[in-house]
């Protein structure tokens, strides 16, 4: 048998070291762009859960729960439940109930799609309020 030159023997194992430092290399970009992503989704993920629970079911409950406890102000409203909204009408309430009920929603995360009100006489007004969900 003949001996394997050594020089080939030298230049394979370079060109085997060049190839796997490659292999390495690409791998590493590969996993900073997955690293990226995955960071991107969390964020995202994040951002979805805060808008969640910021228009979810749980502040319709409450906004509903908050207009019950007071009955006086709840008999006097027209409150219309939809699937994706809520429609609050008031023909003739008076300017402080009117108050607290604007001042419960503006405080509350909703997001209100149409507000309408107009004076109706002396300490009176009519309100118009639709949330969508």
């Amino acid at each position: 048998m003949k001996r394997l030159n050594p020089i080939y023997l030298l230049s394979f194992a370079i060109v085997l070291t060049v190839y796997a430092a490659f292999s390495v290399h690409q791998e590493r970009i590969r996993l900073k762009t997955a690293q990226n992503q995955y960071d991107k989704a969390k964020d995202l993920a994040r951002k979805l859960r805060s808008i969640q629970n910021a228009y979810g079911v749980k502040k319709k409950i409450y906004l509903l729960r908050t207009l019950r406890s007071n009955r006086s102000l709840y008999a006097k409203l027209k409150v219309k439940e939809k699937k994706k909204s809520l429609k609050i009408e008031a023909a003739s309430l008076p300017v402080r109930e009117a108050l607290f009920l604007l001042s419960k929603i503006f405080n509350g995360t909703y997001n209100i799609v149409d507000l309408a009100f107009r004076k109706e006489g002396k300490g009176n007004v009519a309100l118009s309020l639709e949330i969508r969900w």
